[in-house]
């Protein structure tokens, strides 16, 4: 084989003979193997070709006619593939997904999506298998992102025919990944020993959250897919409604986000009791949540005055979940299943979301009643240690996700959300008119910076004044001497 070399491009005649002939796996396969990287990426990438053409001519021989009867669209040189290579490409692949080259990685990931739909039902469950014992696996680290890629495309690109056999293999093994690496005071519970004080303990932790981001982000695309078609998936509705839920009690604010959106998803699969049941339990933490300003205040004790304190299923986990990300749920929630929805449901919702952009705090100039001391005591943990503006921002974000959650309620649910509109234009109203990119206190202020800035340019007037006088006496006495 002759490579010539050049800037950035590396050419191989091995890559122009398997264009116009039948393909050789057995040098590509020795070629995966080595020392030069340069060698590997060539290799990889020529496999990679080989597996489209042979899946392309393969597709168009099923049906256009029968290769091996020389129909119009056979090609002599579609070759087929038997178990062994099969199983020697695949574990080609998975090894390269370790390789030491990110561009080997790279093109081992996208080679991944063409063998998924070119091999045997028994090679996608070991490349399933392998893959997923690769994310989960803490000592993996460095390379946890590419093996998250290759099982995410492993899910996007496997034939409807395998979705329920590949959701059997996974759906479990995330559950359990979640609930191993979490964070959450009922993983800990449960028996999850909590870190050690010592120097690795930080990393571990970080090992551990990238885990749970992978599993989630795997989650959500599984659940998109098969969600609603996947018998095995089907059965875990429940212990995934509980792990998602407990991630919004999260110390991280990246995790509490994901689960929010897997929550999303799951929302759209399960029945309408398990629906029930997720937005009653994110209302009754929201509910305990104080609103903004003096009057969200007011209306949040007046709420809870004479409450009941319910519990729900992880209600440990929830009752330490940032109210900014209950509330993302809840209007994720809304919007994707609004229609589902009960009247209750509804006239529980509004109400809590008016007490935090209540049209009694909206500002239109300087918000007297968003003091720092307010501010800071109205602030989740993740707002600790901020500055006041960094502060009013979240805080700002909050209400915003309210109005977001208002309208989804319009769109997905108008006849449920009839009875609530004249509060919600009121309110919406109210806030139109405050925009928190202009400080409106700047003009008094600016005027007196003028006034400020006119006194000192007479006083710099008066002392050049007296210095210049200065400097007349100095050249008359320097006369005299003369």
């Amino acid at each position: 084989t002759l490579i010539i070399r050049r800037p950035h491009v590396i050419f191989s005649t091995t890559m122009s003979r398997s264009s116009t002939g039948p393909t050789n796996y057995n040098d590509l396969l020795k070629k995966t193997e080595h020392y030069d990287k340069d060698e590997r990426y060539m290799a990889i990438s020529d496999l990679c070709e080989a597996l489209k053409r042979n899946a392309a001519q393969a597709s168009s021989s099923e049906h256009g006619g029968d290769a091996t009867s020389g129909g119009a669209n056979s090609s002599p040189y579609v070759s087929h593939i038997d178990s062994q290579t099969e199983r020697r490409i695949c574990s080609a692949v998975l090894s390269l997904l370790d390789d030491s080259s990110n561009d080997v990685q790279t093109v081992a990931v996208k080679t991944l999506s063409v063998l998924l739909v070119t091999v045997q039902e028994e090679q996608v469950v070991e490349i399933c298998d392998r893959l997923c014992t690769l994310v989960l696996d803490q000592s993996k680290s460095d390379l946890r992102d590419v093996y998250a890629i290759g099982l995410k495309t492993l899910v996007e690109r496997v034939p409807n025919s395998m979705g329920n056999i590949v959701s059997h293999r996974l759906i479990s093994r995330l559950i359990d990944g979640i609930h191993t690496n979490s964070t959450t005071p009922s993983a800990k519970s449960k028996g999850k020993k909590p870190p050690t004080p010592t120097s690795g303990t930080s990393v571990e932790d970080k090992n551990s959250e990238e885990i749970v981001l992978a599993c989630l982000n795997v989650l959500t695309d599984l659940l998109t897919r098969f969600g609603a078609t996947s018998n095995s998936i089907t059965q875990q509705h429940e212990p995934l409604l509980n792990v998602t839920l407990s991630q919004l009690a999260s110390p991280r604010p990246v995790v509490r986000k994901r689960a929010g959106t897997t929550i999303g998803v799951l929302a759209t699969v399960i029945s309408d009791t398990l629906l029930t049941r997720l937005v009653e339990r994110i209302l009754d933490q929201i509910d305990q949540a104080e609103g903004l300003g003096k009057s969200g205040k007011r209306k949040a004790k007046k709420a809870h005055k004479g409450g009941s304190d319910k519990r729900t299923l992880a209600a440990s986990d929830l009752r330490s979940a940032d109210t900014r990300s209950l509330i993302r749920t809840m209007c994720t929630v809304s919007g994707t299943v609004g229609h589902r929805l009960y009247q209750g449901h509804i006239d529980r919702i509004v109400p809590i979301f008016l007490r935090f952009c209540d049209p009694d705090d909206a500002v239109t100039g300087d918000d007297e009643d968003y003091d720092s001391d307010e501010v800071m005591a109205d602030a989740s943990d993740d707002m600790k240690g901020m500055s006041e503006e960094a502060a009013a921002a979240m805080q700002i974000e909050l209400r915003e996700s309210c109005f977001a959650g208002f309208e989804s309620f319009v769109l997905r649910c108008p006849a449920l959300i009839q009875p609530h509109l004249d509060q919600i234009v009121h309110s919406s109203l109210a806030y139109m008119r405050y925009d928190p990119n202009y400080s409106y206190g700047d003009e008094d202020s600016s005027d007196e910076d003028a006034i400020e800035d006119e006194d000192e340019e007479v006083e710099d007037d008066e002392e050049e004044d007296e210095y210049s006088d200065e400097d007349d006496m100095s050249d008359e006495e320097d006369d005299e001497n003369w």
